[in-house]
């Protein structure tokens, strides 16, 4: 039996870009990595001056345990936004990443897709 895999693209989600809602929110959950947060407001001031309607990429890097995957959290629910965690360590096969092909009886998508 074949799956049937459907993008949301009728769904949407308002924007919320309210510097002062984030920044109690990241109080809140986080004490300390001032240098973190105040990077993450001013990410969120810019996107709201300039009112943007576009995907938004931000980076977070850095060795294991130090917040990175609970300050992403935080950051989607400062912008009222559901998220999810992808973890992608020790992953070495790229079918699952990127899925493997249709023809394949078991042919499933990559993990991108699936968390969509």
């Amino acid at each position: 039996m074949t799956q049937v895999f459907r993008l949301p693209w009728d769904k949407e989600v308002d924007r919320y870009w309210d510097v002062n809602y984030s920044r109690e929110v990241l109080d809140k959950s986080h004490y300390g990595m001032q240098d973190t947060k105040d990077r993450i407001l001013e990410f969120i001031a810019k996107n709201k001056r300039i009112n943007s309607q576009s995907g938004m990429v931000l980076l977070l890097t850095g060795p294991p345990g130090v917040g990175k995957t609970s300050i992403a959290k935080s950051v989607g629910d400062c912008l009222k936004r559901p998220t999810t965690v992808i973890s992608m360590g020790g992953q070495n096969d790229p079918i699952h990443i990127k899925g493997s092909k249709r023809t394949y009886v078991d042919s499933q998508p990559g993990i991108f897709v699936k968390e969509l």
